[in-house]
Protein backbone atom coordinates (compact mmCIF):
# COMPACT_ATOMS: atom_id res chain seq x y z
CA UNK A 1 0.00 0.00 0.00
CA UNK A 2 2.96 2.08 0.89
CA UNK A 3 4.29 1.89 -2.34
CA UNK A 4 0.87 2.80 -4.44
CA UNK A 5 1.00 6.10 -2.02
CA UNK A 6 4.12 6.93 -3.10
CA UNK A 7 3.20 6.59 -6.75
CA UNK A 8 0.71 8.85 -6.50
CA UNK A 9 2.65 11.50 -4.64
CA UNK A 10 5.31 11.20 -7.74
CA UNK A 11 2.85 11.32 -10.64
CA UNK A 12 1.01 14.84 -8.95
CA UNK A 13 4.10 15.93 -8.13
CA UNK A 14 5.47 15.76 -11.44
CA UNK A 15 1.58 16.78 -12.52
CA UNK A 16 1.93 20.37 -11.01
CA UNK A 17 5.27 20.57 -11.87
CA UNK A 18 5.22 20.20 -15.45
CA UNK A 19 1.63 23.04 -14.97
CA UNK A 20 3.88 25.21 -13.35
CA UNK A 21 6.40 24.96 -16.80
CA UNK A 22 3.68 24.80 -19.26
CA UNK A 23 2.56 27.95 -17.43
CA UNK A 24 6.16 29.69 -17.66
CA UNK A 25 6.46 28.44 -21.60
CA UNK A 26 2.82 29.47 -22.16
CA UNK A 27 3.96 33.00 -21.48
CA UNK A 28 7.45 32.78 -23.49
CA UNK A 29 6.29 31.06 -26.16
CA UNK A 30 2.12 31.86 -26.33
CA UNK A 31 -0.27 29.91 -24.70
CA UNK A 32 -1.93 27.06 -27.47
CA UNK A 33 -3.58 24.39 -25.07
CA UNK A 34 -4.43 23.96 -21.54
CA UNK A 35 -1.84 23.81 -19.03
CA UNK A 36 -3.35 20.65 -17.54
CA UNK A 37 -4.18 19.55 -20.55
CA UNK A 38 -0.02 19.33 -21.21
CA UNK A 39 0.74 18.35 -17.96
CA UNK A 40 -1.56 15.13 -18.02
CA UNK A 41 -0.21 14.29 -21.68
CA UNK A 42 3.66 14.71 -20.26
CA UNK A 43 2.99 12.66 -17.45
CA UNK A 44 1.27 9.82 -19.56
CA UNK A 45 3.69 9.90 -21.88
CA UNK A 46 6.10 9.83 -19.54
CA UNK A 47 4.66 6.87 -17.78
CA UNK A 48 4.50 5.03 -21.18
CA UNK A 49 7.87 5.53 -23.08
CA UNK A 50 9.68 5.70 -19.26
CA UNK A 51 7.68 2.17 -19.09
CA UNK A 52 8.95 0.39 -22.52
CA UNK A 53 12.63 1.69 -21.85
CA UNK A 54 12.87 0.20 -18.84
CA UNK A 55 11.05 -3.19 -19.88
CA UNK A 56 13.14 -3.42 -23.10
CA UNK A 57 16.61 -2.50 -21.45
CA UNK A 58 15.51 -4.86 -18.25
CA UNK A 59 14.29 -7.93 -20.74
CA UNK A 60 16.64 -7.45 -23.20
CA UNK A 61 19.98 -6.16 -21.65
CA UNK A 62 19.51 -6.43 -17.92
CA UNK A 63 20.36 -2.92 -18.24
CA UNK A 64 20.91 -0.88 -15.27
CA UNK A 65 23.20 2.22 -14.14
CA UNK A 66 24.29 4.55 -16.71
CA UNK A 67 22.82 2.49 -19.87
CA UNK A 68 19.07 3.05 -17.88
CA UNK A 69 19.98 6.42 -17.67
CA UNK A 70 21.30 7.12 -20.40
CA UNK A 71 18.43 5.61 -22.54
CA UNK A 72 15.83 7.58 -20.10
CA UNK A 73 17.73 10.78 -20.99
CA UNK A 74 16.34 10.14 -24.56
CA UNK A 75 13.45 9.09 -23.76
CA UNK A 76 13.00 12.49 -21.97
CA UNK A 77 14.35 14.74 -24.69
CA UNK A 78 12.16 13.07 -27.56
CA UNK A 79 9.30 12.97 -25.34
CA UNK A 80 9.77 16.92 -24.22
CA UNK A 81 10.76 17.34 -28.15
CA UNK A 82 7.31 15.83 -29.39
CA UNK A 83 5.12 17.50 -26.65
CA UNK A 84 6.48 21.21 -27.32
CA UNK A 85 6.00 20.57 -31.40
CA UNK A 86 2.50 19.68 -30.47
CA UNK A 87 1.64 22.27 -28.24
CA UNK A 88 3.51 25.17 -30.07
CA UNK A 89 3.65 24.52 -33.34
CA UNK A 90 4.35 28.47 -34.49
CA UNK A 91 7.24 28.40 -32.10
CA UNK A 92 10.81 28.89 -33.76
CA UNK A 93 13.19 25.77 -33.45
CA UNK A 94 15.73 27.39 -31.37
CA UNK A 95 13.04 28.44 -29.06
CA UNK A 96 11.82 24.45 -29.24
CA UNK A 97 14.78 23.86 -28.57
CA UNK A 98 15.62 25.46 -26.03
CA UNK A 99 12.24 24.98 -24.07
CA UNK A 100 13.31 20.97 -24.65
CA UNK A 101 16.55 20.83 -22.38
CA UNK A 102 14.68 23.24 -19.86
CA UNK A 103 11.35 20.93 -19.70
CA UNK A 104 14.08 17.83 -19.59
CA UNK A 105 15.84 19.58 -16.78
CA UNK A 106 12.40 20.12 -14.80
CA UNK A 107 11.61 16.49 -15.24
CA UNK A 108 14.72 16.06 -13.53
CA UNK A 109 14.80 18.51 -10.42
CA UNK A 110 11.09 17.19 -9.55
CA UNK A 111 12.32 13.75 -9.34
CA UNK A 112 15.56 14.43 -7.58
CA UNK A 113 12.83 15.49 -4.11
CA UNK A 114 10.43 13.63 -4.79
CA UNK A 115 12.16 10.64 -5.10
CA UNK A 116 14.10 10.91 -1.87
CA UNK A 117 11.05 11.72 -0.33
CA UNK A 118 9.18 8.90 -1.27
CA UNK A 119 11.78 6.30 -0.42
CA UNK A 120 12.33 7.89 2.66
CA UNK A 121 8.91 8.76 4.00
CA UNK A 122 6.66 6.46 2.08
CA UNK A 123 8.92 3.40 1.36
CA UNK A 124 9.13 2.97 -2.35
CA UNK A 125 7.17 3.33 -5.85
CA UNK A 126 5.28 0.63 -7.45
Amino acid sequence: MDAVIGTAIFLVAKFFGYALYFSMLGRWLGRHRSVFVLSAARVLLGLAVGGIVWAILSMAFHAEGVIYLTAILAARLLVWAVMLRWAYAGATTKALLAATVGGTAVSYLIDIPVFFGVIVAIGGIC
